[in-house]
């Protein structure tokens, strides 16, 4: 899946060019544009709770062969007249548009992104899906851990959204589990705010804004990286065609731009 930073901007950029949801509404927007990532490993008691579920994914199971051609990632790919159907009458509601964008983001980034970086590359036989998830995070890294390339041009003056005021929220969306939301946002807001406190600080010089960045980086366990797998043309790329598609759900749409 892309980035949580990948996400955010992508939703900023939707929102801004098409839907322009305001004030509380924007921050539903975005809380649905990013928990669809916040899926726990599913359990007896809480079946249907993991990212196969949140993402549309049915036919997917995690210990069934990978794909042998890497050039092909449909199974990766969600289920998004799926989602429309099941949700078809509430798609204006803001949370449930924002989860909208993520899917369409990521089934962008399976479809296109992805076999551009990895088609190249063999896998064994004995490969799984799982093995699979793994074997993309290293071969990825960058767009996994892109806080040091991508996150300070995302992030600038980009005032991220505080989400920690939808502690008691109920998602609109049976996909996603409550629980699994809240321990994303009390994981991730934090991570974000931070970062682009120190980004925006214009009190400090350039190089010491560096330094206080790599190291909260570091206290946080982020590594960083100077060859990241996508560059931030990728990542516009990203939001125009996810932009592009979004239009065509919503047909007799027009937002506060009266676009």
């Amino acid at each position: 899946m892309a980035s949580t930073t990948h996400h955010m901007y992508v939703g900023k950029l939707v929102n801004k060019h098409f839907f322009g949801f305001e004030g509380e509404d924007e921050r539903l927007f975005l809380l649905g544009n990013l928990v669809v990532d916040s899926a726990k490993k599913p359990t007896d008691n809480r079946p249907n709770t993991g990212r196969i579920t949140t993402h549309f994914l049915p036919g997917l199971d995690e210990y069934s062969r990978a794909p042998e051609d890497l050039h092909t990632f449909d199974q990766y790919l969600p289920d998004i007249e799926a989602f429309v159907k099941e949700y078809e009458t509430s798609l204006t509601d803001p949370f449930t548009a924002g989860v909208l964008t993520h899917l369409i983001t990521d089934k962008l980034y399976f479809g296109k992104l992805c076999p551009r970086i990895l088609g190249n590359h063999d896998i064994p036989e004995s490969f799984t899906n799982r093995d699979w998830i793994t074997f993309t995070r290293e071969h990825l890294y960058g767009t996994y851990s892109d806080h040091d390339y991508i996150a300070p041009i995302i992030l600038m003056d980009s005032n991220v959204p505080d989400l920690s005021r939808f502690e008691d929220f109920i998602s609109p969306v049976k996909e996603l589990d409550n629980e699994a939301i809240q321990e994303f946002i009390t994981e991730n807001v934090p991570i974000y705010k931070g970062i682009e406190e120190i980004i925006n600080n214009k009190d400090i010089d350039p190089i010491t804004r560096q330094e206080k960045y790599e190291s909260f980086l570091a206290t946080i366990g982020r590594k960083t990286t100077s060859n990241p797998a996508f560059s931030m043309k990728d990542v516009i790329g990203l939001g125009e065609e996810a932009l592009a598609q979004i239009v065509d759900f919503y047909p007799n749409h027009v937002n506060i731009q009266g676009r």
